[in-house]
Parts: C-alpha cells; structure tokens; sequence
C-alpha cells in the first residue's frame, strides 16, 4: 500500500515525499540524519496525516501537471540594474551551479511568497 500526504506536496522530491510505503521502520529513521523536509515527513508519518492512494501513477501525473502549471513562466520582463550587482548576481548564480537568470527568478520568487529572509 503506498501513502500520499494531504494537502501539502514538495515540488522535485515525488518518489521521496510524496510516496512513502507504510512499513517503514520508523526507529530506523529516527537514527538516520534527516533534512528539514524530511523532519516534517517523519513527524507526518507518525501522527498518521497520510491516506491511502489507490492509483499510484494517477497520483504522480496530478501532482506533476499542477507543478507544470505553477511554474510556468510565461511573463517577460526588463530590468536596469547596475553592473557590480550584476556581476555578484553572476558570481553567485555560478557558485551555485545556475544560470543567472534562474537566480533571479528564484529571488524574485521567494520574494513575493515572503519566503525571502533577511540574514
């Protein structure tokens, strides 16, 4: 029987947290060292806010179409923005492994959900 957790789904990680099978040992789990997503997985698990998903596949395609249409971008936008920032956006993005671009989307993204920090 696999497992689906209600109302909350993490974009890029299905197979991790979106399906999970029932006979995990959860003291096995308890030893391992977990993210924080992960944390919230276990905890989840444990007080049973998981239900029963009858079509696996039919699930994982529902769960990926709402992604896709999350984050479609279908907005372009132009910016003046000055060349040293510029260039630390860069230098950052390229630590980071990103396209540029990306990094800004990110930002900007996580901006206007207010998931943004001030460090």
């Amino acid at each position: 029987m696999k497992l689906c957790r209600m109302n909350q789904y993490v974009p890029g990680s299905i197979t991790r947290a979106l399906i999970h099978k029932r006979n995990t040992n959860i003291s096995a789990m308890k030893k391992l060292q977990l993210y924080h997503y992960e944390k919230d997985i276990q905890q989840d698990i444990e007080n049973d806010n998981w239900v029963s998903v009858k079509d696996v596949s039919e699930e994982i395609a529902r769960v990926r179409q709402m992604i896709a249409k999350q984050n479609k971008k279908d907005q372009r936008i132009s910016i003046r923005i000055s060349g040293a920032d510029l260039d630390r956006i860069k230098a950052v993005a390229m630590e980071e492994d990103l396209p540029y671009q990306t990094l800004i989307t990110s930002l900007l993204h996580k901006y206007v959900h207010g998931k943004l920090k001030e460090v």
